[in-house]
């Protein structure tokens, strides 16, 4: 998802999110270059949108959001602290390590996957949720949609602002 999309939507909100303003700063002055040929990617692709069976995969849900992209936005996106539903210690959807993810990864396409870009995505995978997050929660705010679902997404906002700027932090020590 291009950084102009998100910037769109920090735009849109009522008020004005310093933590969002740092991360799509920080990220437009790093934007790595392409990780290979642009590909048709899912957009949404993360644990809770695979049907899986005991013996392997047998299904991908909601692909509303598939685009022309980077595969690596794709791949990081399962990084999002919001998918490890509380179980930080595997960083993929909360079920698997990043190494074996990316070993797998790497076997099946034989591309080397470049860490430094990899984060960046992470990074921009946590702004675009808190970014959307305080959107939804805008929605219920407002009285467009009332619901207590969306009036919950605003909270979750502050994790992903949180990993968002633990993850600069880490960038920055390196």
């Amino acid at each position: 998802m291009a950084l102009s999309v998100i910037r769109d939507a920090m735009e849109h909100l009522a008020q004005g999110n310093p933590v969002a303003e740092y991360g799509w700063r920080w990220l437009a002055g790093r934007a790595p270059g392409s990780s290979g040929p642009l590909t048709l990617i899912h957009g949404d692709f993360r644990v809770g949108n695979l049907l899986v069976t005991p013996d392997r995969l047998t299904g991908v849900l909601d692909w509303e959001f598939t685009h022309v992209g980077d595969p690596l936005e794709d791949l990081a996106w399962p990084l999002v602290r919001d998918w490890r539903f509380g179980n930080d210690a595997l960083r993929v959807g909360g079920v698997g390590r990043l190494d074996d993810y990316l070993a797998a990864y790497q076997g099946a396409t034989g591309h080397t996957v470049d860490r430094a870009a990899l984060r960046w995505w992470e990074v921009l995978g946590n702004l675009r949720w808190a970014v959307f997050c305080h959107a939804q929660a805008e929605r219920h705010l407002s009285g467009q949609d009332r619901s207590v679902e969306l009036a919950s997404l605003g909270r979750k906002a502050a994790e992903m602002e949180w990993e968002l700027l633990d993850l600069i932090r880490q960038e920055e020590a390196a």
